[in-house]
């Protein structure tokens, strides 16, 4: 047995022990659980408990005295800052387009420029006030920092104090978009001092949005010197409904914000996330009831088993438009060649590859359009029944071997038409279970289908490595999702130029400008870079709908992928007492993909407290 594999036996052997334990006491105990400012007893397994309204959960963060107050230094502070922090707006793409409020009051989009009004009486955690300064010194601080909406800004203006300009170079459907997705979380009483060194910089760009060697080093020595900035973690300043009260190695605990915007709405009083170390550690918590909610995933048996020690949990399967995948390097034999692709691809069975995949993992896109099957829907339409489906059918992998001259020699393994062997090498990360998990038993489908295969699995940093030099053959991924901004652009480009080298498109030390071509099945010549480029500026709907049914159709038809599912984001909520949170994970409340931020979200806007 492999080692993850007897780990994950372990551990699940573990918890069964334990369940055990349990169920030999008797009756379950009679717990008092948070309710608002009430206390209400119930009958059930033990949950999460506190005097106060307290809501425990757990989440990723570096413990003391790694971690800080400074946000812009590593290693941030990860899911405690969604409680602390605040967005101009918060964007919703499914099924419809929306933006809800938060530091943003509105905002409309004329020409190239969004203008943004904000809210007034809004103050920072020390008390400040909140201006258009402060937006500005945090889109400054994260030019610093490298957000991608650099690439396409001319200038940033604040007319007056509740008013903030975006010139863009070029108008574009997502610009605003991408401008709404970070936090405004540099004050500027605290970082002005640095964004005003940096706001002349940016007026060096060149057309592409980078940076001559002289100004990129000038930004390198204000970043060194921002990095010393290094306050406790109690001292963080925000705008959101929580301070950072104390943080241990275990724990971080943070308390309401008096000042936060809509304080009488926030009915949790505190937030107590528990620190993510280690797989066992985690369930030996989950199985003891000391969360009222958390978002990680797990293996199929283990989730069975939180399942059966919490009947009343109740569980929100929280879309993340993303694709865990299977990916070829298109350069490397003998998957250079799309018909082995293809071949492999149909000899794969998918649905068999769900039974053991995480929990949530929703039907893969089997067309491999390079779209999330629910964005795929709503941008292909009927174009969809025109392409290939490439579902489970091993009589059609034969069939394409052989019109390649392949054949299968007496040891049952496929011969290539030169008779020699084929061998196909199969990495994987040995520390993903979706991707470990899936990947041997991917390995040994393609071995009983003949052809012969070999699992690699390696260590994180090693395997990035492994795919990053161009070693791989086959490999797994999160490739072509669609979460952050909602739009096909970004699922095309993470496929094409930022999975370039993984996908054998250019190599490791090509430094030219990509070029991609693509030659279909009815002659038609396609060049994905372009169109990507195209699809971003475009306001054109029924243009961005032609360029994304080409692109699609070049991904059906080169396959340089396979997803093995749409992933959602498991938040269960183990304590019944919790409340006024919609009840379909669709919901716009509920976006926001795994980790804090849907919870963090929704206590914002005053939908998620415990019964009175």
């Amino acid at each position: 047995m492999k080692p993850l594999l007897k780990r994950l036996a372990v551990v699940l052997s573990l918890l069964m022990v334990f369940s055990i334990l349990l169920s030999a006491c008797g009756t379950p105990d009679q717990s008092t659980v948070s309710s608002g400012n009430q206390k209400k007893t119930t009958t059930s397994k033990k949950v999460a408990s506190s005097s106060k309204s307290t809501f425990t959960t757990s989440d990723y963060f570096d413990p003391p005295p790694s971690i800080h107050g400074n946000p812009w230094a590593p290693p941030g502070l990860g899911g405690i800052g969604e409680y602390v922090f605040d967005r101009l707006f918060e964007y919703v793409p499914f099924p419809q387009p929306k933006f809800i409020p938060m530091l943003g009051e509105s905002f409309k989009e004329e020409g190239n420029k969004t203008i943004i009004s904000l809210k007034k009486g809004i103050v920072w955690s020390d008390g400040k006030p909140f201006t258009s300064k402060d937006v500005l010194t945090s889109y400054y601080m994260g030019f610093m920092a490298g957000w991608p909406m650099w690439k396409y800004v001319n200038t940033i203006e604040a007319p007056d104090d509740y008013t903030v300009v975006i010139t863009w170079r070029n108008p574009g459907p997502i610009l605003s978009v991408m401008a709404f997705s970070n936090f405004i979380n540099a004050p500027n009483h605290i970082y002005g001092k640095w964004a005003d060194q940096l706001a002349p910089l940016t007026a060096k760009r060149d057309n592409q949005g980078n940076l001559d060697q002289a100004t990129s080093d000038a930004v390198s020595k204000i970043r060194e010197d921002v990095y010393k900035y290094k306050p406790d973690v109690t001292q963080v300043v925000g705008t959101g409904p929580y301070v950072v009260s104390n943080v241990t190695a275990s724990e971080a605990i943070l308390t309401k914000n008096p000042k936060f915007r809509d304080a009488k709405n926030v009915k949790i009083d505190e937030i107590r996330i528990q620190r993510y170390v280690s797989l066992e550690a985690y369930l030996s918590m989950v199985m003891a009831g000391r969360y009222d909610g958390e978002p990680h995933g797990s293996t199929p048996d283990v989730f069975k088993q939180i399942q059966q020690n919490h009947p009343n949990m109740k569980i929100m399967w929280i879309p993340e438009y993303s694709q865990p995948s299977m990916q070829f390097n298109t350069s490397k034999y003998p998957v250079n060649n799309p018909v082995v692709r293809k071949a492999i691809v149909y000899a794969i069975n998918k649905k068999a590859l769900l039974d053991i995949a995480e929990p949530g993992t929703q039907t893969p896109d089997t067309y491999i359009t390079g779209l999330v099957p629910s964005a795929r829907d709503i941008w292909l339409g009927d174009f969809l029944n025109s392409l290939t489906d490439y579902s489970y059918n091993p009589s059609k992998a034969e069939e394409l071997l052989k019109g390649i001259g392949w054949k299968k020699g007496s040891d049952g393994f496929w011969r290539d038409e030169k008779g020699q062997l084929v061998q196909l090498e199969v990495a994987s990360m040995n520390s993903w279970p979706i991707f470990f998990l899936c990947g041997d038993a991917i390995t040994n489908q393609l071995n009983k289908f003949g052809l012969k295969t070999v699992f690699k699995a390696m260590e994180l940093s090693a395997y990035w490595e492994y795919l990053d030099t161009g070693r791989a053959m086959i490999s797994f991924d999160f490739r072509a999702g669609i979460g952050s901004y909602g739009y096909p652009w970004e699922a095309y480009r993470n496929l094409y130029v930022d999975g370039a080298v993984r996908l054998g498109f250019r190599s490791p030390k090509d430094t030219k400008p990509l070029d991609i071509t693509i030659k279909l099945s009815n002659g038609d010549v396609v060049k994905p870079v372009g169109l990507i480029d195209e699809l971003f500026y475009t306001q054109d709907v029924n243009r961005q709908k032609e360029i994304v049914r080409k692109l699609a159709q070049a991904t059906n038809e080169y396959v340089p992928f396979m997803p093995i599912g749409e992933k959602t984001a498991p938040w269960k909520l183990y304590n019944t007492n919790l409340t006024g949170y919609p009840d379909d994970p669709k919901a716009p409340e509920w976006y926001g993909g795994a980790g804090m931020r849907p919870i963090a979200k929704l206590i914002k806007l005053g939908k998620f407290y415990y019964k009175k």
